[in-house]
């Protein structure tokens, strides 16, 4: 198997987002990506959730969060995996670990924890 990247929100302005489900048959770890790029005329940000799906039912639990940082731009990133640790991470972003697999079904939820408008990206890498 071989490492996957995918584009999950573009860049754009928007508010509270969930996206659709995602069904994942391949892979164990994934690096969760949140780039925020802009904010509207007053101070805003964006928090992102990767939440799993209880199968057999429409219901989600949260498998980890990127909180917003306190800048009208940055970038952060949630490392999803069995192993996943930042001992050995060389990135300069400010990284969220969860020890666990990713989910066979999941999605991103984002809220804006604000009145003004955000616009920012997810993107992800996925791995074996």
């Amino acid at each position: 198997m071989t490492t996957t990247s995918l584009v999950i929100l573009p860049s754009t302005s928007r508010g509270d987002t969930t996206t659709r489900d995602h069904v994942n048959d391949q892979y164990t770890a994934a690096d969760f990506i949140v780039d925020q790029t802009a904010q509207g005329s007053t101070v805003a940000f964006v928090s992102v959730a990767l939440q799993g799906r209880v199968l057999g039912t429409t219901k989600y639990y949260t498998v980890g969060t990127i909180s917003p940082a306190t800048a009208a731009t940055f970038t952060r990133r949630l490392k999803v995996g069995p192993q996943a640790t930042t001992a050995l991470d060389s990135t300069a972003l400010v990284t969220t670990t969860v020890n666990e697999a990713l989910p066979p079904v999941w999605r991103i939820a984002s809220t804006n924890v604000s009145t003004g408008t955000v616009t920012y990206s997810v993107t992800a890498n996925f791995y074996p």
